[in-house]
């Protein structure tokens, strides 16, 4: 029997990033061994090793119903060699080598180091850049009722988030603006999954917080540091989503909102009208 190690990375964008990864391995693996004749053994078992805190993460690593995998917090980091007969790390620095040459996303990179991006291509797929977080049975946002926008400051020096929110305030009464920090990466994951999803809207520098965004299909406007950064993680596949690069003063935060609105807001009242039809 096949059975595989994937050992998991304790950075929590880069564990969501691998699982992402992960999930779409699994179909694969399940497909292939479905084939007639099968394209790998039938028969193989998936043990995850992961940190502790990311218990909560479980449901989305599981892909298969009838494929239940292991979990190991045992923090036991050494390959057993007559244990498991296949081995699979995420090493970011890598995954960033591969990506560099033709300026891949960071999933991308990492389906080509394992196989993912080769299969997917055979397969007529092409590999997801989010994962999958509907396992966790998260409250779907109410349609009626004020946009919720959450803003994290990205200059606290110059305050242009703090600005920006000021005119958001003033100039749509449509929306309920929340001004805040970032969220601190020590915090409890299942709490910065559940404070993203409080929101319809999340603005600020590339992060765990605005990728979980992604995941969890919210209009996104990402600040990245650089353009090598903007190639590795950007979420342009999503829908109602722009990126910038650098530092934006709080007037061109506001040019790129405005054209997100237009976007976002057309769908919203599509999106009202169908479900008012369907209740009548």
């Amino acid at each position: 029997m096949d059975s595989v190690l994937i050992t998991m990375s304790s950075d929590l964008r880069d564990f969501l990033i691998a699982t992402a990864v992960v999930q779409e391995l699994q179909v694969q693996m399940v497909y292939q061994a479905q084939k007639d004749p099968p394209l790998r053994e039938q028969n193989f078992s998936i043990t995850f090793r992961l940190d502790e805190k990311f218990r909560y993460m479980e449901p989305c690593l599981q892909v298969v119903k009838n494929i239940v995998p292991t979990f190991d917090y045992s923090g036991w980091l050494e390959y057993t060699r007559n244990e498991f007969t296949n081995f699979i790390e995420f090493d970011v620095e890598v995954a960033k080598r591969i990506a560099k040459a033709n300026q891949l996303h960071i999933t991308e990179a990492y389906g080509i180091k394992i196989g993912t991006m080769l299969n997917a291509l055979s397969l007529g797929m092409f590999p997801s850049r989010q994962p999958i977080l509907t396992p966790l049975m998260l409250p779907k946002r109410a349609a009626e009722g004020k946009v919720q926008v959450r803003v994290e400051e990205w200059d606290f020096e110059k305050k242009y988030g703090y600005t920006f929110v000021s005119y958001l305030q003033n100039n749509y009464p449509e929306l309920l603006v929340v001004y805040s920090v970032p969220i601190k990466p020590l915090c409890e994951f299942e709490t910065v999954i559940k404070t993203v999803n409080m929101y319809d809207v999340i603005i600020g520098r590339a992060s765990e917080t605005t990728y979980i965004a992604a995941s969890l299909e919210k209009s996104l406007i990402e600040i990245f540091d650089t353009d090598e950064d903007c190639y590795l993680y950007s979420n342009k596949n999503i829908n109602n989503y722009t990126s910038t690069i650098g530092n934006p003063t709080s007037e061109y935060m506001w040019h790129l909102f405005e054209e997100l609105w237009q976007n976002l807001s057309e769908s919203t009242s599509i999106t009202n009208s169908l479900e008012k039809s369907s209740k009548a």
